[in-house]
């Protein structure tokens, strides 16, 4: 049968009825040259067999017409293989209706390039079904145009993965329209890695939901700009802070008003990076959470700014900690607000640092 297809001339092939095309074996069709293809025309190509249809090779539909391509059968594309699907051109896939695009499985939707993706426009993008959407992958997502990306609904959005959502760019990120940011979950969000979050505008990351906020990685979160942190608002900031402390930078720390932060939490070297006027902010009931060991994370130059009333609710036991070399920074009005139990846990190493004008403290 192949032998004999392959013999027959483009006037023939056209006069083929739906009846004998549908009785073509498997075997012939792959024997079809391109101009027989094309002169199936599209009553002859939609009059193929389901199986046989999914024989052509890419070449060949790759040549189809657009005539072709704009009315071939849902029940066609539907049947296609992702080899076969890689096989459209740009002109090709940009005949194809919202209908015919609705067609198209997860399976066969693999096929697409990012140059085929790209040729399908938004409304194409927006025309395939969101479990399709969400199918995928990250190099398909990351091929997606910035304009594309801003007019995908909230459905498709929701239909992304944590592991498509890795594949976004932050131009990409940067174009997620705010109004469908809402569709973003918690679950998505864990593929986010520290180069992507810095795509985020302020705006945006103002309008996360707290349960996304909280889901971000401490990778991610490190990424965060000093700029992104400071526009937070106090809720997002200690969930961010709850979830990752240990591994905020300096900078990040900088843009984190002092009355927040976890003491407890943080290293002494993060503690070292605190400015005069975070360190000022401290309330009496966060150093609490200190320890001996951050304890000596402070400068004597922050340990001034610290309120007497910090100071005085600081556990005695964590005083131990102190060295010589921070005593010095202690104004007499803070020294005069430790009680005795605060003074006796200082180590007698600790005392020998004080000033001349401290030794008043001292004789107490």
């Amino acid at each position: 049968m192949r032998a004999s297809i392959a013999g027959l001339g483009t006037s023939q092939v056209s006069l083929l009825s739906s009846d004998q095309l549908a009785a073509l074996t498997t075997e012939a069709v792959p024997g079809l040259s391109s101009s027989q293809v094309q002169a199936l025309g599209t009553a002859g190509l939609n009059a193929l067999e389901t199986a046989d249809f999914t024989r052509l090779t890419a070449t060949q539909i790759g040549v189809l017409t657009t005539t072709q391509v704009a009315n071939l059968d849902t029940r066609l594309i539907a049947a296609m293989f992702s080899s076969q699907v890689a096989g459209f051109s740009t002109a090709q896939i940009a005949k194809l209706s919202s209908t015919q695009l609705q067609s198209f499985v997860p399976a066969n939707l693999g096929g697409l390039t990012t140059a085929q993706l790209q040729a399908l426009g938004t409304s194409g993008i927006n025309a395939l079904e969101s479990a399709d959407f969400g199918a995928l992958s990250s190099l398909q997502v990351r091929g997606l145009s910035t304009t594309q990306i801003a007019q995908l609904n909230t459905q498709q959005l929701a239909a992304l993965t944590s592991v498509s959502i890795a594949g976004l760019t932050t131009a990409q990120i940067r174009a997620i329209a705010t109004g469908s940011l809402s569709a973003l979950e918690s679950a998505d969000v864990v593929g986010l890695t520290s180069l992507q979050v810095p795509g985020f505008s302020t705006a945006q990351l103002r309008l996360l939901d707290s349960s996304v906020i909280r889901a971000l990685t401490s990778t991610a979160i490190s990424g965060l700009t000093t700029t992104q942190v400071a526009s937070l608002d106090s809720t997002a900031r200690s969930l961010i802070y709850a979830r990752s402390a240990a591994g905020l930078t300096s900078s990040q720390l900088g843009a984190l008003p002092g009355n927040v932060l976890d003491l407890g939490a943080l290293s002494s070297v993060q503690i070292r990076s605190l400015t005069t006027a975070q360190v000022n902010a401290i309330g009496s009931d966060q150093v609490a959470a200190l320890t001996t060991a951050t304890i000596r994370g402070f400068s004597s130059t922050q340990l001034a700014a610290l309120s007497s009333t910090a100071l005085a609710n600081l556990p005695a036991i964590d005083l131990a900690g102190l060295t010589a070399t921070q005593m010095p920074g202690f104004t007499t009005a803070q020294l005069n607000r430790l009680d005795s139990s605060q003074v006796g846990a200082l180590a007698s190493a600790a005392i020998t640092g004080l000033t001349t004008t401290q030794t008043v403290f001292g004789s107490r």
